[in-house]
This record gives structure tokens, C-alpha cells and sequence, in this order.
């Protein structure tokens, strides 16, 4: 995301945007009433920070206010209509509606929500949030409305002719989605050997090695090799990396493994749910085989 700082309110917005990753964090952690107040007061503290709003809609969206997360939005977009962001969430907050409006009114919100992902990727083409939510949104809604498995493939394709790693990213996730596991482990490969020192190519075929149970081994390397690689903004960090490797270790059975790293994923993220299972799956031990 992009800010805007005035010179001489640059400490006091450089703790304001502190503050805003701390309410950021809370609407992830579904933490609705911390987030409500914390931004109400920024929103007084640092009205020139355009995230702010943003953010306020994000909460009213993701905690069920429909209504007036969409009604947010629609200011959003308006006050920065060049911003892909606003059209991010305007888009959120459709898909929501769709979800909830009426049999007849679903096919109109399902439109707004296509048009808005589209409008966000026409501004930012290479930003990976916008190309995501149009994908998602094709892999949600029926054709009818824009949506289906193939328009999702060639929107991801599209995306990986521009940005190779993410773009594939976004592949093996639709890939994944249509259970074609193979074909998802494929290009996974591809991508991290094409681009070894890659972060995010090494997790995605960490990752996809380890949900699709292929190729454990593989997968095991490729999330310790993202152990010694920097962790670029806005992708899944190293408490996401331990977990994965906690559940590939568990795949493996090698249980006093799984059961350290899921421990440090917790260190990392004491709010990971997943940690929390998994650590409870291996300290049961493995199941016995039953006696009929």
C-alpha cells in the first residue's frame, strides 16, 4: 500500500502507521471490537492516512455489517478513485453482498464484484491482492455471472506471463482448486527452479508438495530452504513456513519433528489456530488401528 506523509507530522504518522498495522493484524485475528476502537481514534489522529478508512470498511465487511462496509466502499472509491486498493475492498464488499442478497439481486452484486476486481487489476496490474480477488471471484461464481474454473486458469495464466512467481502462484492455486494435483506440483517445480533464491517460489512448492502429499520430501526442503531466504511484504511468513513444515513432518510421521515445529509456528504466531491443532494431533500420538 502506498502513504502519503506530511514532513512535519512525520512522527506522529510514522506512529500512527504502527498503530495501523496493530489494527490491520486485530481485523485479521477477527478481533472486531479492539479494531472498532483503535481506528476510530486514528481516524481523529491521522485523518490524511487514506488506510484508515480502508481499514474501517475492511472491519464492517469481514465482521458481518455488510451494508455498511459497502456503503465505506462506495466512498472509497470515490475519494481515490485511482487507488486499487478501494476497488479491492469495493469488490470484497460486493462479493458479500452477493453472498447474502436475494436469488434475483445475486447476479447484479456478482457483476459489481467482477467489475470491481477487474477496475483494480486495470490500475495496478502487477499487484498480486487485485489479481488474487478477480481470481477467487471466477472461482466462486458461475459463469453465469462471469465467473468458472477456465476463466480463473487463464486469469491466473495472464497473470504469470506479467510476474512469473506470483502469477504462478495464483496457477497452482487454481490448480488446487480443481483437484488436478499433479499439474499443481508441476509448475510449483518449475517455478522454484527457475528461481532458487525466490522466497515465495520456494514456499509455494513447499507448500503444494506438502497439502498434495506428492512429493513430502521435496516439500521439506523447499520450506527449509525459505528458512535462509528473506521474507518479502505481504506474503505468508516464516510462522507459515514452520506450520507447513509441521504438517509435511506429520504426513512423514515423524511426529517429535512435527511436534517442534509446530511449536515454533506458535512462537511465531501464538493466534495460529492450525498451530494449536496440530500440536494437539501429535501429542495424541498416531491413532491405533482399530479391533473389529
Amino acid at each position: 500500500m502506498h502513504r502519503t506523509w506530511f514532513l512535519l507530522l512525520l512522527p506522529l504518522a510514522a506512529a500512527a502507521s504502527s498503530e495501523v498495522d496493530v489494527a490491520a493484524q486485530w481485523i485479521r485475528e477477527r478481533k472486531w471490537t479492539e479494531a472498532e476502537t483503535l481506528l476510530a481514534r486514528l481516524a481523529t489522529d491521522a485523518p490524511e492516512n487514506r488506510e484508515i478508512p480502508l481499514l474501517q470498511a475492511r472491519l464492517a465487511v469481514r465482521s458481518g455489517k455488510t451494508a455498511e462496509g459497502l456503503t465505506k466502499s462506495e466512498a472509497l472509491v470515490q475519494a481515490y478513485p485511482a487507488w486499487e486498493e478501494a476497488w479491492i475492498l469495493r469488490g470484497e464488499a460486493c462479493g458479500r453482498m452477493a453472498q447474502e442478497a436475494s436469488l434475483w439481486r445475486k447476479l447484479d452484486w456478482a457483476s459489481q464484484c467482477r467489475s470491481a476486481f477487474e477496475k483494480a487489476v486495470e490500475l495496478a496490474p502487477l499487484h498480486y491482492p487485485a489479481r488474487f480477488g478477480l481470481v477467487a471471484f471466477c472461482l466462486r461464481a458461475p459463469s453465469l455471472a462471469g465467473g468458472g474454473k477456465d476463466r480463473a486458469l487463464a486469469e491466473a495464466e495472464r497473470y504469470a506471463a506479467l510476474a512469473p512467481v506470483p502469477g504462478t502462484t495464483l496457477v497452482v492455486h487454481v490448480l488446487q482448486q480443481d483437484k488436478r494435483s499433479s499439474e499443481a506440483l508441476a509448475r510449483a517445480r518449475s517455478i522454484a527452479e527457475t528461481h532458487p533464491n525466490d522466497y515465495v517460489a520456494a514456499f509455494c512448492l513447499g507448500q503444494t508438495a506438502t497439502v498434495s502429499g506428492m512429493a513430502l520430501e521435496e516439500g521439506e526442503r523447499a520450506l527449509r530452504r525459505c528458512l535462509t531466504l528473506s521474507v518479502p511484504p505481504g506474503w505468508p511468513g516464516l510462522a507459515s513456513v514452520w506450520l507447513h513444515l509441521g504438517l509435511n513432518a506429520e504426513k512423514r510421521q515423524a511426529l517429535p519433528e512435527a511436534e517442534h515445529a509446530f511449536d515454533e509456528a506458535l512462537r511465531l504466531d501464538p493466534g495460529s489456530v492450525a498451530a494449536v491443532r496440530g500440536l494437539e494431533r501429535v501429542r495424541r500420538g498416531p491413532s491405533l488401528p482399530r479391533k473389529d
